[in-house]
């Protein structure tokens, strides 16, 4: 019933030219369009909001099939009066990424006559251009800073362009930076922290940046409309080469209230959090969360201990914080997080990987969360990729988590464990509970590994698939590697211009 309730949001917007609200409900259709094109109020949709709809950049449907079944239907719900639409609808597809025999079982579910004649002839026109753009949004993997071979801190920026599968030096940030924070919102890409480091001088950092990488696309095409510049930067630019070299730079924003280096960063309701990492005096377990708009960092609590090299996504309004270093071993604990409504939040426990890891990457790809390569707890190298099936767990199933072991000792040292139940420690961390939830999807399961082993890469999930680039293995590597989980396969993309390792990373969409 809420996918359906999408599509009224989208046509009351439509109707009172809402576009904010439309855009947003467009974006929620694309990513349910599996389900919502099952549904039978898709077939009372009216042509112009249908239309208008299928032609949106926003409507971003990773299967082509899905929506060219969904328009199938549409029209043989009222075969008489819509075939009139067909030629428009057809317009707005997609059909030359569909392979022959794909197109051929279409011709099969058109049962009228006329359809199939309008429908054949429409397609045969349209299969002869090719898009340039694919449906939707275009995605973009960003490497941002990073070390070389000399282990100097870079200020550098890649940017990988999934559809177009190349690679492309962006604006360099103002400070060099490796083990950086990195993470996208509002279109923009924020670098936090991380570890300056070169022959004369090395510092762990609490500065910030922010770069816009789609601003030179958007004031390129306001200048290619209109012919001039905008009235605003009239006065520091008279060509739009000089204006572009003016604007297309990093900005300062507000330094964190801890320096760290090697920390997880992740959005949430449009803010940034930062998760522990190694301070400038030793491993943190705070957490601060920065607002854009405000341009100012909250302290938002702790973790239940301190931990930084893990890896963090988030997925389904919760936090996931996979593996890390911390204080006197590798982790190959998952930690789950929801933040509540003020600043502080839950922690819980779900299954543990079966190998721990640090310096890792990870991603979310079709409700699973991979995570790829990294240092084993003797700090050799990894080629192996497991990945966690999330479930969603009742509250009232949570249950203790038998400790870390290795971990015990550390901690009854500091007086930071108190209780035992049922022979199983209870979490209390430096006050902090933790608990695990029982779910018949709280598991790993091994996927195939990388071709080539890995740490301190980048990654992220674009396009129905995962890419990893960079790392080293030893010495550093400039290598992409490419992963369909239909057929359980790593492939190799196109190299980075450059070896790099020890990147910050994030996936833009725009």
């Amino acid at each position: 019933m809420y996918e359906f309730s999408k599509l009224l949001i989208y046509r009351f917007a439509e109707s009172f030219n809402c576009s904010d609200l439309s855009e947003r409900a467009l974006i929620y259709a694309g990513e349910h369009w599996a389900t919502i094109a099952q549904r039978e109020e898709l077939l009372d949709l009216p042509f112009i909001v249908f239309s208008k709809m299928l032609s949106s950049n926003e409507f971003a449907v990773q299967n082509e099939m899905d929506i060219v079944l969904a328009v199938v239907r549409w029209l043989q719900h009222e075969p008489t009066s819509r075939a009139k639409c067909c030629p428009d609808l057809v317009r707005h597809l997609r059909l030359n990424s569909l392979p022959t025999h794909v197109l051929d079982e279409i011709w099969n579910k058109l049962l009228d006559a006329q359809l199939l004649e309008l429908f054949r002839l429409s397609s045969e026109q349209m299969t002869a251009i090719t898009h340039a753009r694919p449906r939707g949004c275009v995605f973009s993997l960003y490497l941002v800073g990073g070390s070389v071979e000399n282990m100097d801190s870079e200020a550098t920026v890649l940017k990988y362009d999934v559809h177009k599968r190349t690679w492309e030096i962006m604006a360099p940030m103002a400070t060099p930076r490796y083990n950086v924070g990195v993470a996208a919102l509002g279109g923009r890409l924020y670098a936090v922290g991380g570890y300056m480091y070169n022959l004369n001088y090395e510092e762990t950092l609490s500065t910030g940046e922010v770069y816009d990488p789609t601003h030179l696309d958007k004031l390129s095409r306001h200048v290619a409309i209109t012919k001039k510049i905008p009235i605003v930067y009239e006065r520091d630019a008279s060509s739009l080469e000089e204006l572009l070299g003016e604007t297309n730079k990093w900005s300062p924003m507000a330094a964190m209230d801890e320096a760290r280096e090697g920390m997880g960063v992740v959005v949430f309701n449009e803010k940034l959090y930062v998760f522990g990492g190694d301070g400038a005096y030793g491993e943190l377990s705070s957490i601060e969360a920065y607002d854009p708009e405000a341009d100012k960092w909250t302290p938002a609590g702790d973790m239940p201990h301190a931990l930084y090299n893990m890896s963090i996504v988030t997925h389904r309004g919760a936090i996931y914080i996979a593996g890390g270093k911390m204080p006197s071993c590798t982790s190959k604990s998952l930690l789950r997080y929801e933040p509540t409504a003020g600043l502080r939040g839950e922690w819980r426990y779900c299954a543990e990987m079966s190998r721990r890891r640090h310096g890792h990457a990870a991603a979310v790809l079709d409700d699973w969360l991979y995570v790829i390569g990294g240092y084993d707890d003797a700090n050799g190298i990894m080629d192996s990729v497991t990945r966690y099936d999330f479930g969603t767990p009742s509250e009232s199933r949570w249950s203790p988590l038998p400790m870390d072991t290795q971990y015990v000792a550390d901690l009854i040292g500091r007086n930071k464990i108190s209780g035992v139940e049922n022979g199983e420690m209870n979490r209390e961390w430096g006050g902090v509970g933790a608990s695990r939830p029982a779910n018949d999807k709280d598991r790993w399961e091994d996927v195939a590994p990388l071709q080539q082993g890995r740490a301190a890469c980048a990654a992220g999930a674009a396009g129905g698939a995962l890419l990893v680039a960079g790392g080293h293995d030893g010495s550093h590597l400039s290598s992409l590697e490419t992963y369909a989980a239909a057929d359980d396969c790593w492939r190799r993309g196109p190299d980075m211009p450059w070896p790099c390792s020890d990147v910050g990373y994030a996936v833009l969409r725009y």
